[in-house]
């Protein structure tokens, strides 16, 4: 299997969409390491094996907050399959769109009438473009999971978060290995699929949430 092409894929569901930090936008890469986050998930792996496009240094102080440690060598069994029930909620996103402007019709310039007199100005509604901007909700072919939780070695992970860490391993036909697991609560734990390292960070309030499979 060709890898390489997957990993475009693989990456980006581990980027962040948070408009305050730009930097998380792409994969990017550190001292030969290309890294993708979202601030409570990393992925990375040598550069090597990457052959899409990615930025430079957007974090350069990442590894610093990486645990760097290997204290077990476990097998995970998370199959995608087994989550399908809680995939209830269809995705959406906010798409932005041009659309001719109703005042002016697309000229841009409205006409003033005072009895016999008449000028054209610049269209108020959208500023002589001729066009406005229109946000809308449209589906994205996704589906949103419900807030449960899965706990692996007695720490709590929220299933949205821990789904894309299972996509990668079905999308690479490979098996999850947890090789750091932190006695301390609310640490993150560190996975192996294969040559790719993923860091997921535990949910610290998991209360309230129904627990639908616990590793030991």
């Amino acid at each position: 299997m060709d890898f390489k092409n997957t990993l475009h894929e693989v990456f980006y569901q581990f980027v962040g969409d948070d408009q305050l930090r730009p930097n998380m936008h792409a994969p990017f890469e550190v001292e030969g390491v290309v890294y993708a986050t979202n601030a409570y998930s990393v992925i990375y792996t040598e550069k090597k094996n990457c052959d899409f496009d990615y930025n430079q240094n957007s974090i350069p102080q990442i590894k610093n907050v990486l645990p760097s440690q290997t204290n077990t060598n476990q097998l995970i069994d998370l199959k995608l399959s087994e989550f399908e029930e809680y995939l209830t909620e269809i995705e959406t996103s906010f798409k932005e769109e041009s659309i001719e402007c109703n005042e002016c019709n697309g000229y841009g310039e409205v006409e003033w009438d005072y009895k016999h007199y008449s000028k054209e100005f610049e269209c108020p509604a959208c500023d002589g473009f001729g066009t406005v901007d229109k946000s809308k909700e449209v589906p994205t072919g996704g589906k949103i999971h419900q807030e449960v939780v899965i706990e692996i070695k007695g720490h709590a992970f929220l299933l949205n978060r821990i789904i894309p860490l299972i996509k990668t391993a079905d999308l690479l036909k490979k098996d999850i290995y947890l090789v750091y697991s932190p006695s301390e609560p609310y640490q993150s734990l560190v996975f192996k699929i294969d040559f790719l390292t993923i860091v997921v960070m535990p949910f610290s309030n998991s209360t309230y949430f129904k627990v639908i499979k616990q590793i030991a």
